[in-house]
């Protein structure tokens, strides 16, 4: 025999006669063992415990749900549920049991999950979602819960997230919960018409309608949602009233709302507490001597809701030929500034308005450098800037093009009024609608107008100021209910290039230019008493500024000095009538646009 047969018939474990050796082969110490994963074998094992199941072989657990039973593998089970798990290797009674009765448990979901016990696959739907999701938070069966989450936040709608928002809560979906309660916020206003809405119970109601979050053009959003749920069932409901009245924030409806509730409204006139509170909100309407100190005491019932405590500085320029495309947003919350997108193209003389907590940046003039040389471009483009996602985007241009006009935002529709289109100053007004997406031109103004600015007080819009060829000192008010324009009090001033907050009430029309002199002067308009009047002046004079309002005092950023350039912020408090500094700007600016979310 030869050695090469011999070690052949050593390795295969037998002795030279053919018999089985009676000692094993001596394997070197220095050979290396194999070591190998075999792809698939996990999914072909669970495979073939499918079939096994599904045939009912060598399982040792039947689960009964109202009647009917599915066979089960409890090794399976455990791995994939910490429920059953715990149920079958603990000391619990079932885990000597054969069949274990479920409750709570739907027999749809509890095929679906078992199913997907052994195949990791499982179809979420319309028809199985609501019984599925609390028998696999039962069964903490967390990727399949995740699933069902996921299926119902896509589904989310006005008129059926307050029921899904409910279920996520009940069922413990903390991050479905919360989305839900954000949805509910920036959808208010739809909702408020829904089939759900009216069907809430006062304790959830009076939830919803106390919250600072909601997204609303105005109060009256908020008491017409009230008025709908009110009427849905009116003889049952209108006990309600007092309580429920106390979540609207009254003094922020207009006089002629609060005016015809306290006059007409079935409800309202009938109910002494009613009458209390709609009398006291008449009250900071009309008597404009004590109406600080009365804002004072109705702090809370003042604070607009949907304020994201942010202001944005949009554009501008900060040198002669230097104009910018940055945006810079100043946030409350950590008192500093920061930069945001910039803009598609370099613009200044423009206007920003804030709808949906989304900010319109509307016409101006466009700046392009060609070959060293700076060219103008008037321009009617809209741009809308979404802070939640930190986008811009393009919607329907104006029909005019527009520089240094003014804007203004009335029942959630945007004004564009006046300005200089390159050629002329200009008194006509268009009104963007945002559900359309379209502009459309509305009754002009009294006066030709340019380097203005505009407010809203009380329903009611306000042009004031500005150059049209001559400096202006006039106001003129536009009632959209009468669809007329009429000349109200002239500022003491002329002034163009100018800041306008309103604030309790009351117009403040801050710094600019009146063809002398660059003004730090700022002056204060009661439109109950159509009468002006000066209060404090700024630290220092200044044309071409941002003025807006957000938690409750006026601010006043950039512009221009005579000197210089600047990115000085100054804040107003109205009721001590003084200005002390604030937060300096990341850059100086000049001409840009300026507003709070």
């Amino acid at each position: 025999m030869s050695r090469e047969q011999d070690c052949v018939d050593r390795l295969d474990g037998r002795n030279l006669n053919g018999s089985q050796a009676s000692c094993p082969v001596a394997v070197p110490a220095t050979s290396g063992g194999v070591s190998s994963e075999v792809s698939g074998h996990a999914r072909m094992v669970l495979r073939e415990m499918h079939s096994l199941q599904q045939h009912g072989h060598l399982c040792d657990v039947v689960l009964r749900v109202d009647g009917h039973k599915v066979k089960a593998h409890r090794a399976v089970l455990s791995g994939c549920s910490p429920y059953f798990k715990a149920m079958f290797t603990g000391n619990l009674c079932e885990s000597e049991k054969e069949e274990i009765d479920l409750k709570s448990v739907d027999k749809t979901a509890i095929n679906v999950l078992v199913d997907f016990a052994y195949t990791g696959r499982i179809a979420v739907t319309h028809a199985n979602v609501q019984s599925l999701l609390p028998a696999a938070n039962l069964f903490q069966m967390h990727s399949v819960k995740k699933l069902c989450c996921e299926f119902l936040q896509a589904q989310l709608h006005a008129t059926n997230c307050l029921g899904i928002t409910h279920f996520a809560e009940v069922h413990a979906c903390r991050e479905l919960q919360a989305f839900g309660d954000k949805f509910i916020a920036a959808h208010f206003q739809e909702l408020s018409q829904s089939e759900e809405f009216c069907q809430l119970i006062f304790e959830e109601l009076t939830k919803i309608l106390s919250r600072d979050d909601l997204n609303v053009s105005s109060e009256e959003v908020v008491f017409d949602a009230l008025d709908t749920w009110l009427n849905y069932d009116p003889n049952r409901r209108q006990c309600y009233l007092g309580r429920a009245l106390q979540c609207i924030r009254l003094p922020q409806l207009t006089h002629k709302t609060l005016t015809k509730l306290y006059e007409t409204h079935p409800f309202i006139k009938e109910n002494d507490l009613c009458q209390e509170q709609v009398n006291k909100a008449l009250q900071y309407h009309l008597n404009t001597e004590d109406r600080l100190s009365l804002a004072k005491k109705m702090k809370d019932k003042l604070k607009r809701r949907g304020e994201l405590e942010m202001f944005c500085a949009v554009g501008g320029k900060n040198g002669l030929f230097a104009t910018l495309d940055s945006v810079e947003v100043y946030r409350s919350e950590t008192d500093s500034w920061s930069e945001v997108a910039s803009l598609n193209c370099r613009l200044q003389e423009c206007a920003a308005a804030v709808v949906n907590q989304n900010l319109y940046v509307i016409g101006g003039v466009r700046c392009q450098l060609r070959n060293g040389t700076s060219y103008r471009c008037y321009d009617n483009g809209v741009e809308r800037w979404q802070p939640d996602i930190n986008t811009w985007s393009t919607v329907a241009s104006m029909h005019m093009c527009r520089s240094n006009h003014g804007v203004a935002v009335l029942n959630g529709k945007i004004y564009a009024l006046g300005g200089y289109n390159g050629e002329s100053y200009m008194k006509n007004v268009e009104v963007y609608c945002r559900k359309s997406n379209q502009w459309k031109m509305a009754t002009p103004m009294l006066e030709r107008r340019s380097i203005f600015t505009t407010a809203v007080v009380d329903g009611k819009i306000y042009a004031i100021g500005g150059y049209g060829p001559n400096y202006l000192n006039s106001m003129e008010r536009y009632d959209p209910d009468k669809d007329f324009w009429e000349k109200v009090a002239p500022l003491t001033d002329r002034r163009i290039n100018f800041g306008v907050a309103v604030l309790h009430g009351f117009i403040y029309v801050v710094g600019g230019h009146n063809g002398e002199q660059y003004l730090s002067s700022v002056e204060r308009y009661d439109t109950h008493q159509d009468t002006w009047k000066t209060v404090a002046s700024m630290g220092i004079p200044r044309t071409g500024l941002g003025v807006t309002v957000m938690g409750g005092h006026i601010y006043a950023a950039g512009g221009h000095s005579g000197a210089a350039y600047l990115d000085r912020v100054e804040k107003y408090d109205p009721f001590t009538d003084t200005w002390t500094l604030a937060k300096t700007m990341l850059n100086c600016r000049c001409n840009f646009a300026f507003a709070a979310l």
